[in-house]
C-alpha cells in the first residue's frame, strides 16, 4: 500500500514538473532557423521547443499529362525559399522525395509583363515528371554560400544522387527559341561536396575521418 502511494506521488510530481517546463519555454530569436521541404511534425515540434523557424521548399515534384508520343507542357519552377535567406543562423533541407503533385496548368501558363520576351521549361513526351528542385537549388547556390562564410550551420538530410535534364525556352513576340539544355543534381545548392557513389545496401558506416575532432557527433551517428 505504502509503495503504491509513493509512486503515484513520484507521478503526479513528475507530471507537474513537466507541465512547468512546458510553460517556462522561452521563444528565441536567435538561432533563426529555416526548414526546407522538412516534414510538419518536425516543424511543430521545434516551434514548441522555442526556436525561431521558418518554412521553405525546393519545390513539388509534378506528374506531367504527357501520356503519347506529340504531348508536351510548359513548366515554372515552384519553389519558396525567404529572400532573407543569407541572414539565417541554421538551414536545413531534407531531399527524400515526395509524391508528386497533378500538373495545373493554371499554375504554368505563360503570362504577360513587361519583359519582351520570357523563359520557361519545355518537357515533352516520355517525360511524364518534372523535379524543380536541382534548378531551384542553383538558385541557392551563391547563398548557401554565403551563409557558410560566416560559420552558421547546413545540415542536409541526403538522398541518392540524381541528375536532372531541363530543356529552356525562350518565347518572344511571334517565336520560340530553344536554349542549349543542361542538367544538374540534386546537389546542385552546395557549394562542394565529397565524391559518393550510389550504393544499394542496409548497413551505414559513419566516415570519422572528417569528425575525429568531435567525439559526440561521432559516438551519436555510429549509435
Amino acid at each position: 500500500m505504502l509503495s503504491r502511494a509513493f509512486k503515484k506521488s513520484n507521478h503526479e510530481k513528475s507530471s507537474m514538473v513537466l507541465t512547468e517546463e512546458a510553460n517556462s519555454i522561452i521563444y528565441q530569436e536567435r538561432p533563426k532557423v529555416c526548414l526546407v521541404d522538412i516534414d510538419t511534425n518536425t516543424k511543430e515540434t521545434l516551434v514548441s521547443a522555442g526556436f525561431n523557424c521558418t518554412v521553405g521548399s525546393l519545390g513539388s515534384l509534378i506528374k506531367l499529362p504527357n501520356a503519347k508520343r506529340g504531348d508536351k507542357c510548359s513548366c515554372f519552377l515552384n519553389y519558396t525559399i525567404p529572400p532573407h535567406l543569407h541572414e539565417y543562423n541554421i538551414v536545413i533541407i531534407d531531399l527524400k522525395d515526395r509524391e508528386p503533385i497533378q500538373y495545373d496548368v493554371s499554375q504554368h501558363e505563360l503570362g504577360s509583363g513587361s519583359k519582351a520576351s520570357q523563359i520557361f521549361l519545355f518537357c515533352k513526351f516520355p517525360q511524364t515528371i518534372f523535379d524543380p528542385r536541382p534548378l531551384a537549388g542553383q538558385k541557392l547556390l551563391s547563398t548557401i554560400e554565403e551563409i557558410q562564410r560566416k560559420e552558421s550551420i547546413v545540415i542536409v538530410f541526403a538522398a541518392s544522387r540524381d541528375s536532372v535534364s531541363y530543356q529552356p525556352v525562350e518565347l518572344a513576340t511571334s517565336y520560340y527559341t530553344n536554349k542549349p539544355s543542361f542538367s544538374l543534381t540534386n546537389y546542385s545548392f552546395l557549394p562542394s561536396t565529397p565524391n559518393a557513389e550510389n550504393k544499394i545496401g542496409f548497413e551505414t558506416t559513419v566516415v570519422t575521418a572528417v569528425l575525429d575532432k568531435n567525439v559526440e557527433l561521432t559516438d551519436f551517428l555510429q549509435k
